[in-house]
């Protein structure tokens, strides 16, 4: 599938409310986070973890999945102490991500309630 044709299909997704994700649609958008292109990644990649979240699409092992992966890939600091351009969006976004994940961690109402200890 091409980047075109993956990004075409995952926008379909987004505005379908019934729509689920698999792991690998996950690690495709999380590897897209930061990505230069403002159409990938605010109109798509941030979009979809926010409905994502709030429609709760995603599994209590996906968002297990994006928090680990956040974590074990150090996104929050990412290329922090080097000057490569776009990593700040990187930043960015993650944090935006992470937000999401403590909204609906401390929500009784979401499915994703208590999903994590934070430490």
């Amino acid at each position: 599938m091409t980047i075109e044709q993956k990004i075409q299909y995952l926008t379909k997704k987004l505005n379908n409310p019934k729509a689920r994700y698999t792991d690998e649609e996950l690690s495709w958008l999380i590897n897209h986070i930061g990505d230069p292109d403002a159409k990938i990644r605010d109109e798509l990649v941030c979009n979809t973890f926010g409905s994502g979240f709030f429609e709760e699409k995603f599994t209590r092992e996906q968002v297990r999945f994006l928090f680990e992966n956040v974590q074990k890939r150090n996104l929050l600091f990412y290329n922090i102490s080097k000057n490569i351009s776009y990593s700040s969006l990187t930043r960015s976004f993650t944090c935006l991500l992470l937000e999401l994940l403590i909204q609906t961690n401390g929500n009784q109402a979401s499915k994703y309630f208590q999903i994590t200890e934070f430490k």
